[in-house]
């Protein structure tokens, strides 16, 4: 009996491991439970974004609505070089004429942004006509506006269309070649350029009519005009002084238009003064007509100055067929009226579309004229 192996230790033994094991399960199993959770989680939600996915694709899907932002047009710019306007009230008759031709009114194109600075076009000289006397011998009891007018050609009842370039002196290669043109065209010329007497001699030579091209005050005080611009509130005296400058500046001219002068050309005051001076001395005045309230030709008439004014402006872009198609628009006035002034500038574009278009002229049925043949229609004392 004292042999025999006791049984009661081993199981107390396993009894114990059994409860140790049965222990070690009871805390594994939650952790089981929530790792199967966890998947089913994964699993679920995995399956819900591809369903989510598949819906979307759906061609009965609603589409998704993006902002959409607008952004400003750009800002219109305008170059500040030039005032011309097309939209502008009819000038009043002179008093001699019973009937003025009165302009068309062309509704102003939309701004545009402006294109990038691109090389000039390169414009061929054209064939030289043969030169005139530069000054005409004419009684020296005639005013200079008449005097030194270039003869009117034979009209034989069409209508008669003047063109002015203004601007010119500055540019000495394209003021040659507005020179090289065939004539007449009226040149209006700078006084603050430089050799003024050889250049304007030069286009007397070919042919051209010429006139100074003073400068006048604008409204945007940022523009600069030149030197010696007249402006609203000068003495008078002060005025006077700074046109005689510009009209001593070359010889042969007949009268003067103004360059810029939205501002000045409203004071019926400064341009009274600008009138008296040009009565003295005999000379005309064109109305470029930069604001539609100019008083120009109110002052010119009560000075009883021989005076005009535009119809069409040319070139507000420098473009070849845009300037034909103003050139259009002259012609149209003069039918209707029986004569157009347009003014145009020493331009790449320019100069193309007015060699393409003066040969037009005759087949046309129109007549070229220098601005005094227009003048001294209106004014009747030619």
């Amino acid at each position: 009996m004292a042999n025999r192996p006791s049984r009661k230790p081993q199981k107390k033994t396993t009894r114990r491991r059994t409860t140790a094991s049965r222990r070690g399960k009871a805390k594994a199993f939650p952790l089981k439970r929530a790792a199967l959770a966890a998947f089913l989680l994964v699993a679920l939600g995995m399956a819900l974004g591809l369903a989510l996915s598949a819906w979307t694709r759906d061609d009965g899907a609603a589409p998704v609505v993006a902002e959409t932002v607008v952004e400003p047009p750009p800002p219109t710019i305008r170059t500040p070089m030039l005032e011309k306007q097309d939209n502008l009230p009819p000038l009043p008759p002179p008093p001699p004429l019973a009937v003025d031709p009165a302009p068309v009114v062309i509704p102003q194109q939309p701004a545009v942004p402006p294109k990038a600075a691109a090389e000039p076009s390169r414009v061929e000289e054209a064939a030289l006509p043969p030169p005139v006397s530069p000054m005409p011998e004419k009684s020296e009891e005639l005013p200079p506006w008449q005097r030194y007018a270039v003869p009117m050609p034979q009209t034989n009842g069409r209508p008669m269309i003047a063109i002015v370039i203004d601007d010119m002196g500055l540019d000495r290669r394209r003021s040659d070649l507005i020179a090289a043109l065939p004539g007449p065209l009226t040149t209006a010329w700078l006084p603050y350029a430089r050799d003024l007497p050889r250049q304007t001699a030069a286009a007397r030579a070919r042919g051209h009519e010429l006139i100074v091209h003073v400068p006048m005050e604008p409204q945007n005080p940022n523009v600069d005009a030149g030197p010696d611009v007249l402006r609203v509130g000068l003495p008078p005296e002060e005025i006077r002084r700074r046109l005689i400058s510009g009209l001593e500046s070359f010889d042969g001219h007949i009268g003067i238009n103004n360059h810029m002068g939205s501002k000045f050309t409203e004071d019926l005051a400064g341009m009274s003064v600008v009138m008296e001076e040009l009565k003295e001395r005999g000379l005309m005045f064109l109305d470029s007509r930069t604001s539609p309230v100019s008083v120009g030709v109110k002052a010119a008439q009560q000075a009883d100055v021989p005076n005009a004014g535009r119809h069409i402006f040319l070139d507000n872009d420098d473009d070849a067929t845009l300037v034909l198609g103003q050139l259009a628009k002259t012609e149209e006035v003069a039918r209707r009226h029986g004569m157009a002034i347009a003014i145009g500038h020493p331009r790449d574009g320019t100069i193309e579309a007015l060699r393409q278009w003066l040969p037009t002229l005759e087949q046309k049925g129109y007549v070229l004229v220098p601005l005094s043949a227009i003048i001294r229609k209106r004014y009747a004392k030619g």
